[in-house]
């Protein structure tokens, strides 16, 4: 992803909890026009967690919110979450990883299902540049 231009910001099994400081440190230094996240594979949140999130993004014009694509049993309570955070005429813009994942084709993971190969990663990185243009 950074070398077609985003600017990164991942850390170690970081849970949505933990987010909201950093997005928001992040946002005041960058105050980008569009924004993407992905937080949810590495455990469970509540409504309450992303809500709080998305609001500290409130005045990013478009945040794009990708799902989870994991075989971890709060991946599906997860992605209902994301979804149901996607309206029309808002600045929130669900990118359904989840299904696209299953479209990569050739060797697109390692054995754990989850972390992508480089093949894998051009293709995450090619749905996210139809959306964001990167």
């Amino acid at each position: 992803l950074s070398e077609r231009g985003y600017i990164v910001n991942a850390d170690v099994s970081r849970q949505l909890v933990d987010m909201v400081p950093v997005m928001t440190d992040l946002v005041s230094a960058v105050d980008p026009n569009i924004l993407v996240i992905q937080l949810g594979t590495n455990g469970p949140f509540d409504a309450a967690d992303l809500d709080a999130l998305l609001d500290v993004v409130s005045d990013v014009p478009n945040v794009v919110v990708v799902n989870v694509h994991a075989d971890r049993s709060w991946a599906a309570t997860n992605n209902v979450l994301i979804a149901d955070r996607d309206h029309p005429g808002d600045n929130v813009i669900v990118r359904d990883w989840d299904a696209f994942a299953a479209q990569c084709p050739g060797e697109c993971f390692v054995s754990d299902g989850i972390h992508l190969t480089e093949t894998g990663a051009e293709f995450f990185a090619d749905r996210l540049g139809d959306i964001t243009g990167y």
